[in-house]
């Protein structure tokens, strides 16, 4: 088998099943990261791939479908052809437990999973066995937090020398550079002046949206001026946050732009913004931190939901999850303070550079192949 050096060319097969959203994103970008290093690789993704107008320098293969398992045949077919040094999921399904077993046959290839989630969100009782035998089951585990990786080896049996820590990569797939903050603010009918924090993402319950509103009528009692961006999906709770804005009287502070936000949208979003908002009540993890960084967005954030990703006043603070007095403080204390913000703005840049660049990333991912 190829070794993931410099100087050898490593074919690698990665494979992510949806096609769409973030984790297509992020799929994308390590495809582009490990192409540049010089490896060939393919992407095996779903049939209505979002990102299919794109021409990247890797191949793209669209083999999955949204129920049947006809991803099998393509993916067998070219381990048998091209003999990649290594397949790497960025998802798998619990119907994916016999091609995993198949692809284990193959002598001398390496078989790496990314969970992007430990468990199905809505689990099931069939969950924890079929998963934990899927985690035993490949050569290495990579997660992109030290909370996924100790709920890995809490729930499941797996060796820990197996499960490597790699963080999400910045989100430059968003970024052209063709939105000002005030072409941004223009969009949204914001004034220039105003101050502005943003909520940006799909709206589960425990992503804490009820607290920001709360916390918001507070911010809104100190900068009468403010203004809330609330952009995502509202699942089933769309009227539950609209009456909540109005019974707390923000109506008029509260911009909604509800529904799936497409990529070419998130940036004018980003750059109107002075601050994101991270209020969740468990830990989630997501992208939502690195996106910030990525448009030089400070975070206020709850300390159980982004823990190790925050430098505490430098690029963003973090406050008790539930406290809305305290969340509303953090985010009034930064709007009021224009210095301590492009501090934070430019520090935010510099670690979207830095500790979550793709190069970075693809390089630790590599070693991981070999």
């Amino acid at each position: 088998m190829l070794q993931a050096e410099e100087h050898m060319t490593m074919k690698i097969l990665i494979c992510e099943p949806s096609g769409a959203g973030k984790l297509s994103h992020y799929t994308f970008s390590l495809c582009d990261a490990l192409q540049a290093l010089g490896h060939e690789v393919t992407l095996m993704t779903g049939k209505d791939y979002e990102l299919a107008g794109k021409s990247p320098a890797f191949q793209i293969e669209r083999v999955y479908s949204r129920r049947l398992p006809l991803h099998y045949i393509p993916i067998i077919e070219h381990v048998r052809r091209e003999r990649p040094g290594a397949v790497h999921f960025q998802g798998l399904r619990k119907s994916d437990y016999p091609l995993v077993r198949l692809l284990r046959r193959f002598k001398g290839l390496k078989l790496v999973y990314t969970p992007h989630h430990v468990l199905p969100h809505r689990r099931r009782f069939y969950h924890l066995p079929i998963y934990g035998w899927l985690y035993r089951a490949v050569d290495q585990l990579i997660v992109h937090s030290d909370y996924d990786r100790e709920s890995i080896l809490d729930l499941f049996n797996v060796d820990p020398e197996r499960i490597q820590v790699i963080p999400e990569g910045s989100y430059e797939l968003y970024k052209h550079g063709r939105v000002s903050r005030e072409e941004g603010r223009k969009r949204l009918g914001i004034p220039p002046e105003s101050p502005v924090v943003l909520f940006f993402g799909y709206m589960s319950r425990q992503k804490g949206l009820e607290d920001l509103l709360r916390a918001f009528r507070d911010v809104r009692l100190e900068l009468p001026e403010s203004r809330l961006i609330v952009a995502g999906d509202p699942g089933r709770d769309r009227e539950r946050y609209m009456a909540l804005i109005q019974e707390l009287g923000i109506e008029d502070a509260v911009i909604k732009r509800f529904g799936y936000i497409p990529m070419e949208d998130a940036e004018g979003i980003f750059m109107a913004a002075d601050v994101v908002a991270l209020p969740y009540r468990r830990a989630i993890r997501g992208p939502m931190v690195q996106l910030a960084y990525t448009f030089g967005r400070p975070v206020v954030a709850t300390n159980h939901g982004v823990s190790g990703l925050v430098e505490e006043g430098r690029s963003g603070c973090t406050v008790p999850p539930g406290d809305t007095e305290a969340l509303a403080r953090a985010i009034t204390g930064l709007l009021q303070d224009r210095e301590r913000l492009e501090r934070m703005s430019a520090r935010c840049l510099e670690l979207s550079k830095s500790r979550y660049s793709w190069k970075r990333i693809a390089e630790e991912t590599l070693k991981l192949y070999g």
